[in-house]
């Protein structure tokens, strides 16, 4: 039935083995263009990804008319950072957009990788409602300082949609099963809190020079490396780095290989022996981490994201039913050690809160419920207003509030 409103009631359900293999084989195509972005030119891009788009839709089903280009993004909104994707949406034709100019800016193919998990949700809004028409700003790294469509965001006015890992994982539906698969009872559980890293995320302030003391305050995940070592019960941490990334200097590369920080990666399922396991931001929130976390049962020892990132699910979340809260600055690690120790029902009372909100939250069950806040969010989050002459020009944008 269609009513007044353009509202469709129609079914929106993939069939598993098609999706699997069309997002398959965009993922190789886009890896494909890498090797194109040092010399193709624009018109020889959005050639090649006009086809790999088609392709992809065509694969999936989606009745979608899809048109990809290239657009100055200082044009739209001055100072905008350069990974985003303008969506413009018309019932059911979809136009995107990259910055134009990427040498130096952003890898095209990066970018391209992350964007059918904001094309899931135009397929499902448009399989719902023929009636949509907007243009806005979709965030495809990891800033989350503008009011966009976004996988982790800062801003207050920005709309948070499920991230790529979610997204091409089918909701953790591998990992659900491995999961169900390898089940470890609490009561079996060794009473340690677990986290592993990469060294992702933003300095506080300038790293120590060659020479200088180094406490390791200046990155969040080393700093927490640090005060898990020196926690009055350090012996129940098991927390260390997985891998040194975005730090050039070969002086701090020394020094944390000199720290003993490292530890080699451990098996997707290691955390499955553990009650408690730490979340941390790295550059945004961590995608994986946190929602992994919570489907395996453990009771999440929640770092407060210093910046005021959120995702999607976050608003379910509530401090002390759905995790632990840890400070940013770890002043009251040895407090939540404590906690631990001596509230073993309530631990596991949190971790099964968790468990339960984050198995409801499927694929099937997301991407549906995502259609009412999306589209009361569609005339807030428009770049574009109607001339008086019928044409159309960047909105004027509201100061950027702060939510750190």
């Amino acid at each position: 039935m269609e009513g007044g409103t353009g509202v469709k009631q129609v079914a929106w359900a993939p069939q598993r083995e098609i999706f699997f293999s069309a997002v398959g084989d965009f993922s190789r195509s886009s890896s494909g263009l890498a090797a194109l972005e040092a010399q193709a030119d624009q018109e020889e891009m959005s050639r090649k990804i006009n086809d790999i788009l088609r392709g992809y839709f065509a694969a999936r089903g989606l009745s979608l008319e899809v048109r990809f280009g290239f657009f100055d993004v200082g044009e739209l909104v001055p100072g905008i950072h350069a990974e985003v994707c303008r969506v413009g949406i018309e019932g059911k034709r979809i136009e995107l957009a990259f910055h134009q100019d990427w040498r130096g800016r952003y890898r095209v193919h990066v970018l391209l990788h992350r964007l059918p998990a904001v094309l899931e949700v135009l397929a499902v809004m448009t399989a719902f409602d023929t009636s949509l028409s907007s243009t806005v700003l979709a965030e495809l790294g990891d800033s989350g300082e503008y009011p966009t469509l976004a996988f982790s965001t800062r801003e207050a006015r920005a709309c948070p949609i499920p991230d790529p890992d979610f997204f091409s994982s089918y909701g953790y539906l591998g990992l659900r099963e491995e999961i169900e698969a390898h089940w470890v009872p609490w009561e079996e559980r060794d009473l340690r809190i677990f986290w592993r890293g990469e060294t992702t995320g933003r300095r506080r302030f300038r790293p120590p020079p060659v020479g200088a003391p180094d406490d390791f305050r200046w990155l969040p995940r080393l700093h927490l490396c640090m005060a898990a070592r020196q926690a009055r019960h350090a012996g129940l941490f098991d927390v260390a780095l997985s891998g040194i990334v975005q730090i050039r200097e070969l002086h701090l590369i020394s020094r944390i290989e000199e720290a003993g920080l490292l530890r080699r990666p451990p098996p997707p399922l290691a955390p499955l022996k553990y009650k408690a396991r730490l979340v941390i931001d790295g550059n945004a929130n961590d995608w994986r981490d946190m929602f992994s976390a919570l489907l395996m049962g453990n009771c999440v020892f929640l770092v407060q994201s210093e910046l005021g990132f959120r995702q999607w699910y976050h608003g379910a979340l509530k401090p002390w039913q759905h995790y632990v809260p840890v400070a940013p600055d770890f002043s009251d690690l040895d407090e939540r050690a404590e906690w631990l120790i001596t509230h073993d029902a309530e631990a596991k009372a949190i971790a099964a809160r968790g468990r339960d909100l984050a198995s409801r939250l499927t694929f099937e069950s997301v991407y549906p419920s995502l259609i009412k806040p999306v589209r009361r969010w569609l005339p807030e989050g428009a770049f574009w207003r109607e001339t008086k002459d019928g044409s159309k020009a960047p909105r004027p944008q509201r100061k950027k509030t702060s939510t750190s």
